[in-house]
């Protein structure tokens, strides 16, 4: 389906939230306590809808009254498919990017700090702070809020209705702009990463603990569905890579939010995108999508981006287990 016609960057900012004056192209903004406090709720809410690696939601949200302050849960982490963690925080970068958007929607012009103390375990991947000096969104982010609640993972066959190049030439712009590259694959191209996806996915089913821990998170009855729907016949869809310069958690943060803005942009266009991370997590398949591609880049997450009918939402976390106060 397409979208309602709407400007792509139409926008409003509600004037009861905040009071705004311009000083030589600044903006500095004076905020009200309850309003912000109820920006940066709103936004450690919207940051629990974002997409993970087999919906393990692998995030821990502290809620200040001017700041939000996401944590990675290792807990969570799938250590035989993701034993670097490597797709944990891509997801925590698509919560990440999802609380931006909702925060550019209230007008709320933010600090963002990525991994402030460093990468060591239990220490966060970001601090977003509320700061009342500074530009606003121009309006970018602020339009893809909607976006956030009916964003779903693509899980069934893709129609025979073309993707228009200027969609995927925007989709490029956008991860551009969150500091990552979407690689459009050709039809040559892509022929080559399938090959390399079927390869990672039997050496994956092969392994009895990768099979258990499927098991454990998915369901067998739910894992068995999804592959099969994966595997129908194929559809008019784009084979896309996100990948970043350098492969280290920044990076992989940065990912995280460029594959959401990706996705975002794709929805509120009308299109849906389907997700895997199993090239990037066998290495032998990873260095041969590299050498294959000629890339001097590394390769994260393989999207499949056309039309499909909507997927169901899938269940999240209660609120109470992954948002709490923040005792700074």
């Amino acid at each position: 389906m397409r979208g309602s016609g709407e400007s792509p960057y139409a926008w409003t900012v509600d004037p009861t939230r905040v009071e705004a004056f311009h000083t030589w192209g600044q903006v500095m903004m004076i905020l009200d306590p309850t309003r912000m406090t109820d920006s940066c709720r709103r936004a450690a809410v919207r940051a629990t809808l974002a997409p993970s690696v087999h919906n393990t939601q692998p995030w821990r949200l502290r809620l200040g009254p001017d700041r939000l302050v996401l944590v990675p849960d290792r807990t969570r982490q799938l250590t035989v498919h993701d034993p670097t963690g490597r797709q944990l925080i891509i997801s925590c970068g698509c919560a990440l990017f999802n609380a931006r958007t909702s925060l550019a929607a209230d007008g709320v012009p933010v600090d963002v700090r990525r991994f402030p103390a460093g990468v060591a375990a239990g220490q966060p991947c970001a601090v977003i702070t509320v700061d009342g000096e500074g530009l606003v969104d121009d309006g970018t982010l602020a339009s893809l809020d909607k976006a956030v609640e009916s964003r779903r993972t693509n899980t069934r066959p893709f129609t025979d209705q073309p993707v228009p190049e200027g969609l995927l030439d925007h989709l490029q712009m956008a991860a551009i702009d969150e500091g990552a590259q979407l690689v459009v694959l050709t039809a040559g191209q892509a022929r080559f990463v399938e090959a390399q996806h079927q390869q990672a996915a039997l050496v994956m089913q092969l392994d009895p603990a990768y099979r258990t821990e499927l098991r454990a998170w998915r369901g067998d009855t739910e894992a068995l569905r999804v592959d099969r729907e994966q595997d129908a016949d194929a559809g008019a869809e784009r084979l896309a890579l996100i990948s970043t310069e350098h492969d280290h958690p920044n990076d992989w943060l940065r990912a995280g939010e460029a594959l959401e803005r990706v996705m975002l942009e794709a929805t509120r266009s009308g299109y849906a995108v389907g997700l895997s991370s199993q090239v990037a997590e066998v290495p032998s398949v990873r260095t041969a999508l590299r050498r294959g591609l000629g890339l001097d880049r590394f390769p994260h997450v393989l999207l499949r981006i056309g039309v499909a009918p909507t997927s169901r939402a899938t269940r999240r976390r209660r609120l109470g287990e992954v948002i709490e106060p923040d005792r700074r």
